[in-house]
């Protein structure tokens, strides 16, 4: 049972506790906030020699998630303006959600899969939730699908390229609290494969899908460069491309009627959103930083710096 504050977005709710200070010290605030209580009864099943995902947590790379839960689900207000910075900016609109008791039963099947780390070359992911009046006490009736898949494979002697893919998509009236939204970056800094140029929760869509390309070159272009003391650190130079597309169907009716700007990439002249850059990977052997131009919904070229943990 739990009694909670919820955000919209799993993958996004990992990094809560970082999240929480930038808040508190620059009012940027990542997630969309709701009331939750009730709860959830699981059977996981998981295979695999343990992997390390972070800190002192380690997981099985193979798993299957089956579930049933009943949950309340209530507005979250905002209650304060406080920041130590930035005191004369308001923090970002939090949605409204649909009100109402849920009932959901759901499955995800992970091979090889997990949002923050890559186990082999190749994984994915396959979920689906259903709430549905008529086989469960609901007041939603919806069919949500997502899915994940990455991919690495070596081009030259020294080099990988690497691909990422998600998409999701619903049937039936999908609640604004389960709306996919296309992750973006958070005060200069990124997750891996998240969009470095886009504004915060700027696009969301019942329906959506991402691709991402990452070219490693390895160490070869310090190495033919020779810069010095650069190329004996490891330090790897990529180039890559990301573009995105979401789009609201079914709920078209609440997204036009709602208070909150609930935009699409549907909804802009581009219809995608893209963008390329170039990154060096593996300074001082954990970090990695960025130079993304973002090339769509403006009129030239914007670019921004990011920073992140390596790719390994």
């Amino acid at each position: 049972f739990y009694d909670e504050i919820r955000t919209t977005d799993y993958i996004n709710s990992l990094r809560f506790q970082s999240q929480s200070i930038l808040a508190l010290l620059t009012k940027n605030d990542f997630y969309d906030y709701y009331y939750c209580r009730g709860f959830q009864f699981e059977l996981n099943l998981s295979y695999g020699q343990l992997r390390f995902l972070r800190r002192d947590e380690f997981i099985r790379p193979n798993r299957l998630n089956i579930y049933f839960k009943s949950e309340q689900h209530l507005n979250a207000l905002k209650n304060t303006d406080f920041s130590i910075f930035n005191s004369s900016k308001a923090f970002r609109d939090n949605p409204l959600i649909r009100e109402g008791n849920l009932n959901a039963i759901g499955l995800e099947l992970n091979y090889y899969y997990h949002p923050l780390r890559r186990f082999e070359d190749i994984g994915f992911q396959i979920g689906v939730e259903v709430s549905n009046p008529n086989l469960i006490n609901s007041d939603f009736d919806y069919t949500r699908i997502y899915t994940g898949l990455i991919l690495r494979t070596n081009t030259f002697a020294l080099s990988k390229l690497d691909i990422g893919i998600k998409a999701g998509k619903s049937f039936g009236k999908l609640p604004p609290q389960r709306f996919f939204s296309l992750e973006s970056s958070i005060s200069g800094i990124s997750a891996q494969r998240a969009f470095r140029g886009m504004n915060l929760k700027e696009f969301y869509g019942n329906e959506y899908w991402s691709l991402s390309f990452e070219h490693n070159f390895g160490e070869i272009i310090p190495g033919i460069l020779r810069i010095p003391n650069i190329a004996e650190f490891g330090i790897e130079f990529i180039t890559y491309a990301n573009i995105g597309w979401s789009n609201f169907t079914n709920v078209a009716d609440f997204v036009e009627n709602s208070s909150f700007n609930y935009n699409s990439t549907e909804n802009t002249a581009d219809k995608y959103y893209y963008e390329v850059g170039l990154g060096l990977n593996k300074l001082l052997l954990f970090f990695r930083v960025d130079i993304t131009a973002r090339l769509s919904q403006l009129s030239s070229p914007k670019f921004f710096f990011t920073i992140t943990t390596a790719n390994f």
